[in-house]
């Protein structure tokens, strides 16, 4: 078994699991409610916590953005909209 390495922290288990430990509490995933993470360049808004409000939450604006076909067209839509009005669009969304 280690050691968790921060300072006042108690911490003890197999390497992998003081790793993951180590992240959710001392980490960038520490606390709660949502933030945003870089990953390779990449920026995330990742829900940190698992209260049952915020679980909720995090479901509701899931389901608002879940790709069904209304929500495919009014991204068309919204596509189109700005190709109309000569937005500059990055090469992956022509």
């Amino acid at each position: 078994h280690e050691k968790c390495t921060e300072e006042g922290c108690s911490f003890e288990g197999t390497r992998r699991v003081v790793a993951a430990h180590h992240m959710s509490k001392h980490g960038i995933f520490k606390g709660d409610g949502y933030k945003m993470i870089e990953v390779e360049g990449q920026v995330f808004r990742v829900l940190v916590g698992s209260s049952p409000e915020e679980v909720a939450q995090w479901r509701e604006e899931r389901r608002r953005s879940f790709p069904t076909r209304e929500n495919i067209r009014k991204k068309e839509e919204h596509h189109a909209q700005l190709v109309e009005a000569g937005a500059v669009l990055p090469a992956s969304k022509r």
